[in-house]
């Protein structure tokens, strides 16, 4: 798979889960917590980095290598190779001001990452126990064990680019809830739209096909679109399958 053109495309898609959604609303992305991303990495920065295993490291049985996509300072598309450092924090070099997702490049005997992998806004993770960050808030990213692959629920149009969102898809098990897409332009101080509130059933699928210009979310230049979820009792699992069609400039 293409995954640069999955997140730069003409038709880039954005997937994300949320494992343990309750009754306090949080973002749709594997740490469970409610952060405002515009808010927090609204600056280029590098990433920490660290794993719960020992075995994601260069010469490791687990995940060797992650490459991580997102954008630069300027909102252009930027991707980074980082080489893992199993449960000791590495930093890497590129500066993100957006991330979206990463992929496990190269893996030893266990052709997948052994641990928790945990990429962060660099100097936020605390301290560091066993790899797990204390302070989990600059979290952009967590690929779950023997995943390979992390979604951080974000997508942003790259600079000179328009989106319209043209299909939604949510599932979720065992709990009913509420789905939240977040819009927010590019402004001091990010101002952020509830564009939809999308309420599903426990155990279902429930899919949108937006159309044309009856989208009711088109996402300019530099604006950034994520969703966060709330549901009727703890113990929610949300997925979330979204794809956005570019519009010609």
């Amino acid at each position: 798979m293409d995954f640069f053109n999955s997140f730069f495309g003409r038709n880039p898609t954005l997937r994300c889960r949320a494992p343990a959604v309750g009754t306090s609303e949080l973002n749709v992305y594997p740490v469970a917590q409610k952060i405002n991303w515009p808010a927090i990495f609204d600056a280029a920065y590098a990433l920490d980095f660290s794993s719960s295993s020992a075995s994601d490291a260069a010469a490791g049985t687990g995940a060797r290598t992650i490459e991580v996509y997102g954008l630069d300072k300027d909102f252009n598309p930027v991707s980074e190779v980082i080489t893992l450092n199993g449960q000791t924090k590495g930093t890497g070099v590129v500066l993100f001001r957006r991330v979206f997702g990463a992929i496990v490049q190269t893996a030893g005997s266990g052709l997948a990452n052994a641990g928790d992998i945990y990429l962060y806004k660099t100097g936020t993770g605390g301290t560091i126990t066993a790899g797990v960050p204390g302070t989990l808030t600059g979290v952009a990213l967590k690929a779950l064990a023997g995943d390979n692959l992390a979604f951080s629920g974000l997508f942003t149009a790259p600079a000179g680019k328009r989106y319209i969102l043209s299909d939604l898809t949510v599932s979720a098990r065992a709990q009913a809830g509420t789905l939240f897409v977040k819009h927010a332009k590019p402004a001091t101080g990010q101002i952020l739209f509830n564009e939809l509130k999308l309420e599903f059933g426990a155990g279902g699928l429930w899919d949108l096909t937006l159309n044309g210009d009856l989208t009711p979310l088109v996402v300019g230049e530099k604006e950034d679109v994520y969703f966060t979820a709330l549901c009727t009792a703890a113990s929610g699992i949300v997925n979330v399958f979204a794809k956005f069609a570019q519009i010609n400039n």
